[in-house]
């Protein structure tokens, strides 16, 4: 709903391990080992060595187990190739994908580890 901005700062994110992934009914969360945590309401999908191998959305779920892949794995770098888009690469040739994929609806949020309230609003 409101685009990634090109300098939206998530450094508090890179050489932290994905920990723990909570799914709700119209949210999925991923925590990091630093206390950042990332809800999404929005599409995301995970690649793995450039193929597709898991991607969720609101109305269906996870469509694989294998977004279980990401967990305990640290995040090497974080890009944002538009204003729709997070990329999260991690060790192992995984890529974890965030969009926002509505023009009505907030798509994210983003929990930096050390304020109560969302950095970042998507």
């Amino acid at each position: 709903m409101y685009r990634v901005a090109p300098d939206t700062d998530l450094s508090f994110c890179v050489a932290t391990p994905i920990e723990q992934i909570t799914v709700g009914k119209y949210d999925v969360q991923f925590h990091f080992g630093s206390g950042a945590r990332i809800c999404v309401q929005g599409n995301v999908e995970i690649h793995r060595s450039g193929a597709l191998v898991a991607s969720w959305t609101e109305e269906s779920g996870w469509t694989s187990v294998c977004f279980q892949d990401l967990l305990n794995v640290s995040i090497e770098a974080i890009e944002i190739p538009n204003d729709r888009r997070i990329d999260f690469r991690l060790r192992g040739g995984l890529l974890l994908s965030l969009f926002d994929s509505s023009d009505q609806f907030e798509s994210m949020q983003i929990y930096s580890p050390v304020h109560g309230a969302p950095v970042v609003v998507i």
